[in-house]
Parts: structure tokens; C-alpha cells; sequence
């Protein structure tokens, strides 16, 4: 779950100036319920060694009370796209914290740059759990895991899907992701949210590999009986491309 948006800018990247509507503050707050990244070929080479980075912002589409926005990071020396993030968010009012109508800049700012491509690759669909499965029974979300607002964000839930993973590697559950999981890279990731987490709750985490494609790592977080999220992780012993199917 992402809330008010910004171009990146760490110690390796550079910002661009994004055309941000003024109605984007800390108390409007935004909720992502879907994320799609894609790694490409160079990024791990280029991430770790002095190479400065260009992060762009823009907005791909606008629905009711939905949108869409994708970052994508670039080498600033050779050009090479090296990263795109989409993101599926729903506005939401501060009060109420349901859905409501985004403000009208989003709609006449994604019109300018809207790609049809672009939303189909945004889109991420649930895969059914099989019957048998890895889970960790009980994973507990600390305050230090919550972020301003008193939730879970989506990098949360792909660390605890991690962690979960890992420790199904070691336990010897999934047939190829084995040994020492730092060698494999993560090619491709996406992560479906559909319930906030808040310090305190604690949920049970299910992993399972897809059956044509034992890479391809699944982890699932229930509540109780209740969905939260689902996370998939492609992992590659050599280099990434994108160009493989994540399902």
C-alpha cells in the first residue's frame, strides 16, 4: 500500500520533476492494491557499482476511483532501462477510509500519458492455492513494520513473503530453490493486497511453487479466514529478463 507518491532520489539516483496534482498531500492518503515489478538485464550489475540513476514518474491510467502509475529507472550514462514498477492505487478519503473520486488533475495528467500496454502489464490476478503448501503459522507485524499511517505497505508484505520462502528453501519444501538462496535473483515480482495489516495482528503465511515452473514462488498471508495479500516471486540463477512469464 503506497500513500502520497514521490520520484525517487537516494544516495545513487537522480529525481526527475514530476507534473504532481496539488491535491497530493500526506492527508489524502492513496492505498495500492497491486504491484507489478520487472527487472531487466544489467540492473543488479549496475544497482551495486557507481552508476547514476534516473527514476521517472507518470501516471498511466484513471478509472472511478482507481489509478495507475508506473516508475521506471534508467542508466543516466547509457539509457538502459533497468527497472519498471506499476502500481495500481485506489484514492481514499482520510475519514472514512473508503474508496471516493480521485481529484480531476489525475484524469487530464494520465490522458497526456495513457499506453493500453501499460495497463494490462499493471494488472495482477490472484493464482488459487493448491492443497498442499508450506506455512509459517504465525508471522507477527511489529510497529517498526507500519509506516506513518499505522499500516503494512507493500514492501512489508514482499519482505515477509521472503522471509517465508527462505525458510521453506531451507526446510527442503520447494524442489529447485535450494542451497543458498542468495544465489538466485529475483527476476520479476508482483504482490496483491486486499486487507490492511496494523501492529499487533498476526497472520499465517502459505508458499507453494507453480507447478510448471518451479522458480516461479508463491506466498500467501490470511488473517483468521480472511485474504490479505499474495505475493509472487520469480527467481533466475543467471541473469534477469523480463521477457520470461512470471505465470
Amino acid at each position: 500500500m503506497r500513500w502520497a507518491p514521490h520520484a525517487v532520489n537516494t544516495q545513487n539516483e537522480v529525481a526527475t520533476n514530476a507534473d504532481w496534482p496539488k491535491q497530493f498531500s500526506a492527508s489524502s492518503p492513496m492505498y495500492a492494491v497491486s504491484t507489478r515489478v520487472e527487472i531487466y538485464p544489467g540492473y543488479y550489475d549496475k544497482r551495486h557499482r557507481y552508476n547514476p540513476l534516473r527514476s521517472e514518474y507518470r501516471f498511466i491510467w484513471a478509472g472511478s476511483s482507481s489509478w495507475g502509475d508506473l516508475v521506471e529507472t534508467r542508466s543516466i550514462q547509457t539509457g538502459q532501462t533497468l527497472q519498471r514498477i506499476h502500481t495500481i492505487l485506489v484514492w481514499v478519503d482520510s475519514d472514512t477510509r473508503r474508496p471516493c473520486i480521485p481529484p480531476s488533475d489525475i484524469k487530464e495528467i494520465t490522458q497526456k500519458n495513457s499506453d493500453p500496454n501499460d495497463y494490462e502489464r499493471a494488472r495482477v490476478e490472484l493464482a488459487p492455492r493448491p492443497e498442499s503448501y508450506f506455512e509459517k503459522s504465525t508471522y507477527e507485524i511489529r510497529w517498526s513494520d507500519t509506516d506513518r499511517y499505522g499500516h503494512a505497505n507493500q514492501s512489508v508484505y514482499y519482505r515477509m513473503a521472503y522471509d517465508v520462502i527462505f525458510e521453506a528453501s531451507l526446510s527442503g519444501y520447494l524442489s529447485r530453490l535450494k542451497g543458498k538462496l542468495f544465489d538466485f535473483r529475483i527476476k520479476s515480482g508482483t504482490c496483491l493486497m486486499k486487507r490492511e495489516l496494523h501492529a499487533g495482528d498476526n497472520i499465517a503465511i502459505s508458499v507453494w511453487e507453480s507447478k510448471n515452473n518451479p522458480l516461479l514462488i508463491y506466498a500467501q498471508g490470511c488473517k483468521g479466514s480472511s485474504f490479505v495479500f499474495q505475493c509472487s516471486i520469480q527467481f533466475s540463477l543467471g541473469e534477469t529478463f523480463v521477457k520470461d512469464s512470471i505465470h
